[in-house]
């Protein structure tokens, strides 16, 4: 992406230059270095002001708002993804499906914040998007699964845990491994609030290794706090693996920052240049 954007930088071309700089954004959200990503998307916003990008537009906004929800800034990530539902028009093709994209990451936000009320309504709009699930079956699963874990935390028992399973079923046929590691997850929790203590072990050991053959750390983390709680007398052998994995995290996270920081230096040598040629 680095060097798509050099190209196209010295080609003067914005379209494909914002397009680039929004894809190592998103792969800089991806790997969790998230003040980059802002850094990144902003650029992408003051490349395309005053153009008419509806497309990168949307997805930018739509980015901003889940950086903002992963470091808990709860109101602007609500704010950027109002803004990225307000900016959908009819040059964005309807099988992109934003809206649904929308209302399931706006009732994620809810959701973080436990209110859980408010989050089942927007999945419940999601779903109800023509041709979701032809269109985007993983952003169906994940309203799926988020209206499932909504209704578990209003106590709203019809329809669990087959929800959940359905979810699971169609991530596991798409091979959407983070999606079926979530699914997983909160099948343990389910399961555990229903004392099926055989069921909710089963289901966090299995998210477990998953996450450690594909070495998604947060997930690793996100399992072991699982089975911490489920398996009380194993907790300090949890606990000791879970400092360890949260100690590779943060140094995988600080050396993707140090890259992604040497590609912007080099990128701004590039306009430095430009700048001298003109």
């Amino acid at each position: 992406y680095d060097k798509a954007e050099k190209m196209y930088l010295e080609l003067e071309d914005k379209t494909n230059q914002s397009r680039a700089i929004l894809n190592k954004a998103n792969l800089q959200y991806k790997e969790s270095d998230f003040l980059g990503a802002e850094n990144a998307a902003s650029k992408v916003l003051k490349i395309i002001k005053n153009t008419d990008q509806s497309e990168v537009l949307y997805d930018t906004y739509n980015l901003f708002g889940l950086i903002y929800n992963e470091l808990d800034d709860s109101d602007n990530a609500m704010a950027y993804h109002n803004k990225a539902l307000a900016s959908i028009d009819e040059k964005i093709p309807s099988v992109f499906q934003p809206e649904a994209t929308s209302y399931n990451n706006i009732g994620y936000v809810y959701l973080k914040n436990h209110q859980y009320k408010e989050a089942k309504k927007y999945f419940q709009k999601g779903l109800e998007q023509k041709n979701i699930f032809r269109d985007k079956p993983y952003v169906y699963t994940m309203l799926l699964n988020n209206l499932a874990f909504s209704k578990f935390k209003l106590n709203e028992k019809d329809g669990l845990p087959d929800l959940f399973f359905q979810s699971l079923k169609i991530r596991d046929s798409l091979q959407l491994t983070t999606g079926i590691i979530a699914s997983k997850l909160n099948l343990s929790e389910y399961f555990r609030s229903e004392n099926d203590t055989v069921k909710a072990i089963q289901f966090a050991k299995e998210a477990l290794k998953l996450s450690q053959e594909t070495n998604n750390y947060r997930n690793i983390l996100n399992s072991l706090k699982q089975l911490s709680v489920i398996e009380p007398q194993n907790a300090a052998i949890y606990t000791k693996e879970y400092i360890q994995v949260s100690e590779k995290l943060q140094k995988a996270e600080r050396n993707i920052g140090n890259k992604f920081s040497r590609i912007e230096f080099e990128t701004e040598e590039v306009k430095e240049k430009n700048s001298n040629l003109t």
